[in-house]
């Protein structure tokens, strides 16, 4: 299994709309992409920061998901008022 881990930063009083766009919009499209398992999206309401887990079977999935994915990240970016500070991916080693 594989995780793409990102990082957006924006404005806090902007973060409902961010949200509601991951919501509403993010989850199904990733939910309908081959290979994906899962995703968790986090916010610091404090920092305007919002952290993305999605979790997917193969690297090849992994790749194949990364110009929609990158399109959405930069949407909901924009949505904050921001801009995407890190976009990384990692083999899942263990799972509990």
């Amino acid at each position: 299994m594989w995780a793409r881990v990102i990082a957006v930063q924006g404005e806090p009083d902007r973060l409902d709309g961010a949200i509601a766009f991951v919501r509403d919009t993010v989850l199904p499209q990733a939910r309908s992409m081959r290979g994906f398992r899962s995703g968790h999206w986090l916010v610091d309401r404090d920092a305007g920061r919002i952290l993305g887990i999605a979790f997917w079977e193969t690297l090849d999935d992994v790749e194949a998901s990364a110009e929609a994915m990158r399109f959405l990240r930069e949407r909901g970016a924009d949505l904050l008022g921001g801009d995407v500070v890190s976009v990384d991916v990692y083999e899942v080693i263990a799972e509990a």
